[in-house]
């Protein structure tokens, strides 16, 4: 039997990063040759938000070009992965089965959230996607309680992926300086973050808004950081580490998160 994979959040910066080749995407590189490869990949993207919980179901699902100004090259890339119908099935199943109230989705294609950081994991496209929505309006109890209820799939050869961004303040980006210094909000946030995951302090992320330094400054709203309690209820161990640390253009980090 395969050992248990672990729980990741991985930060998936701006599209373009499907075509960087960049401290980040080396580190994502050496993660999918690191973990065992997995059966499936059973990720929560922040670029599909839903009123409920909705579970992707098709077989082939289509490469989502869910952006706009980045060019030919961007828009010519493919990540043919195939879906995995059976397992979604599964994952709805468990969902309901855990009183979340869940539904598939047999058309949603792999967002950006979804294929980029996954090319760099498994460039071959190998392994079955199965995509789980993010739900806004349940803030980060809600994507909590839908990972807790997936926990096991990560017993049964599953990689449980959340894909989105430790910061998410684009208007304060610094677009011209790519490697200036962090700002200060930024980098208390992704302290503290990480403080907090190392601790296993659950109920603080939980609370992170009321309780981090700078919280809605680096998310003016929170779908991108919502992914992140998704990979920690679905963890068997509540205290994490951070595996890749990195602030860009002033305040967007690209952290990454693992769990076991």
């Amino acid at each position: 039997m395969q050992a248990r994979l672990p729980t990741l959040f991985v930060s998936h910066g701006a599209p373009t990063m499907a075509l960087a080749e960049d401290e980040t995407t080396r580190f994502l590189q050496d993660l999918g040759e690191q973990i065992p490869q997995p059966e499936a990949v059973i990720c929560m993207s922040a670029h599909w938000a839903t009123g409920t919980t909705s579970v992707s179901s098709g077989g082939q699902p289509a490469t989502m070009h869910d952006f706009s100004g980045f060019g030919a090259r961007l828009n010519a890339c493919e990540y043919p992965s195939p879906g995995d119908p059976a397992l979604a099935a599964r994952v709805c199943d468990a969902l309901q089965g855990a009183g979340i109230d869940a539904g598939r989705d047999s058309r949603r294609g792999l967002d950006h959230g979804v294929w980029v950081p996954l090319k760099w994991m498994y460039p071959q496209a190998n392994v079955p996607v199965v995509c789980v929505s993010v739900v806004p309006s349940g803030g980060p109890a809600h994507q909590y309680a839908v990972g807790a209820a997936l926990r096991e799939f990560a017993a049964r050869g599953c990689l449980l992926l959340g894909s989105g961004g430790t910061t998410h303040n684009l208007a304060a980006v610094n677009f011209q300086q790519p490697d200036a210094p962090a700002h200060t909000l930024a980098a208390d946030f992704e302290g503290w973050l990480t403080e907090q995951v190392t601790r296993g302090a659950t109920q603080e992320l939980l609370a992170y808004r009321a309780r981090a330094p700078g919280a809605v400054w680096n998310h003016p709203s929170d779908e991108h950081l919502l992914p992140l309690f998704f990979a920690l209820g679905a963890a068997r161990d509540p205290a994490g580490e951070c595996v890749h640390r990195r602030i860009t253009f002033e305040v967007l980090s690209l952290s990454a998160f693992r769990w076991q």
